[in-house]
């Protein structure tokens, strides 16, 4: 039987002749995985031979096209490869959870695996792994755009998969800033529209997000007046797509109707769930089944979606609303843009948004399975401290000033500051609701 030295090194060595990408890419990896080990004062020798066969099979499984299928071969491959050395039972089993566990699909069973799979998102993540992988993708790929999407789409899957504090702490600043190029980037799109992560811009907000963001009262009970008007019944059943942080749905509930919330983002569900029933999900491919609510709403996160994703949005809407259900859009018109405080004091904002905010006409007309489609337009007048409104732009409060510049956004709180002395500040909020009825 061969030592566990013996083990370190054939590893080692066999993850050199099956890199999957390049030699500079996945060693990043290797040193990081190190760390950790040190750090969190495990079996460092444990750590790197998992790190070294986690992708053994990668390369021969592309060949085969069986990418989806190669950790199993991985596992495989390993539990051969280990009966030649001299381990014990429990840093065999180690070794296999580090290989099965790395893209978080199976448990960590112990803490060699967890960090063998953060170790692996350092290499998508940290700088110098993304400075090697994308020349790598370069090699692959031959449109720039296409390299930077699938860059991004690591970055994000990868910064899912962070689990352990001293990565997260390690790493989080990193995805932010890349996440906020690769989209500078593919901000030259085809249709024009900007985009953001939004996942990423929530997450930013955090906890802060109802003190920021959150609309006044008097235009919360708005929407509420409109439901009212067009709910089938005093107790109807809502599912509030897009649902943020709860706080609608806990208003809705107040007044008799049931709530279900879904949101893409982790970062709200968390705090949603402490309100109402509310679950994970994306808004394009629901989980419940058909005809199940009366009323579908979508409350200013239309524009949050590709034209292609709302569309899909609007037909699973339909899909789970029962027969005569209502399905409630609230959203601005570019008319309604024209009136915010952001387009006045960051003008850029104002562009940005009319490309993001779908026209009311091409919205009425992405709901043609629908009948009876009614709009209703609203101004509410609302007071705000200059201090919170300050604070709201200081700390891109709205999605929108997440794309202008620290120039761009400084140059705007300053006229902002010398046109308003007043410590109350009055302001109209000017919305556009969409009503339509399932046929």
């Amino acid at each position: 039987m061969k030592s566990k030295k013996e083990l370190l090194e054939d590893a080692k060595e066999i993850a050199t002749e099956t890199i999957a990408t390049t030699k500079e890419h996945i060693f990043i990896a290797f040193e990081y995985g190190k760390k950790l080990a040190s750090y969190y004062k495990v079996d460092e020798t444990i750590v790197l031979v998992g790190l070294y066969l986690m992708d053994s099979k990668l390369k021969e499984a592309r060949i085969q096209n069986k990418k989806q299928e190669h950790t199993q071969m991985a596992v495989e491959f390993a539990k051969e490869f280990l009966k030649n050395y001299d381990i014990t039972k429990v840093e065999y089993d180690k070794i296999i959870n580090c290989i099965e566990a790395h893209h978080g699909k199976v448990p960590f069973q112990y803490q060699e695996a967890e960090i063998c799979a953060n170790a692996d998102c350092y290499r998508f993540i940290h700088p110098k792994g993304v400075m090697a992988y994308i020349p790598f993708l370069s090699k692959k790929l031959d449109n720039s755009k296409d390299i930077i999407t699938k860059a991004k789409e690591k970055l994000d899957e990868k910064k899912k998969l962070l689990s352990l504090e001293k990565a997260k702490s390690d790493l989080t600043n990193y995805y932010f800033m890349f996440s906020e190029i690769f989209l500078a980037v593919l901000n030259n799109s085809e249709e024009g529209i900007p985009q953001t992560n939004y996942n990423s811009y929530y997450e930013k907000i955090g906890e802060e997000y109802n003190k920021i963001r959150l609309d006044s009262d008097n235009n919360m009970e708005n929407v509420i007046r409109i439901i009212k008007k067009y709910a089938p019944k005093k107790d109807a059943t809502i599912l509030d797509i897009g649902c943020g942080t709860g706080k609608y749905g806990e208003l809705m509930e107040k007044h008799g109707f049931k709530v279900i919330g879904i949101d893409q983002s982790e970062t709200q569900i968390k705090q949603a769930t402490q309100l109402i029933e509310a679950y994970h999900e994306d808004a394009t491919n629901l989980s419940f089944t058909d005809n199940t609510f009366d009323i579908c709403t979508m409350i200013i996160m239309i524009q949050q979606l590709s034209k292609e994703n709302r569309i899909k949005a609007l037909k699973e809407a339909y899909r789970v609303l029962k027969p005569n259900g209502i399905l409630l859009i609230k959203t601005c018109s570019h008319s309604d843009l024209e009136s915010r405080f952001t387009a006045k004091y960051f003008p850029r904002t104002l562009e940005i948004d009319q490309k993001r905010y779908p026209d009311i006409e091409e919205l009425k007309s992405n709901l043609s399975d629908f009948k009876d489609i009614k709009l209703e337009h609203s101004s509410i007048p609302v007071k705000k401290k200059k201090e919170i409104l300050i604070e709201r732009f200081q700390k891109r409060g709205t999605s929108n000033l997440s794309f202008l510049t620290e120039e761009e956004l400084n140059e705007g709180i300053s006229k902002f500051e010398k046109d308003y002395q007043d410590k109350i500040i009055e302001k109209e909020v000017k919305n556009t609701f969409i009503i339509a009825r399932k046929g």
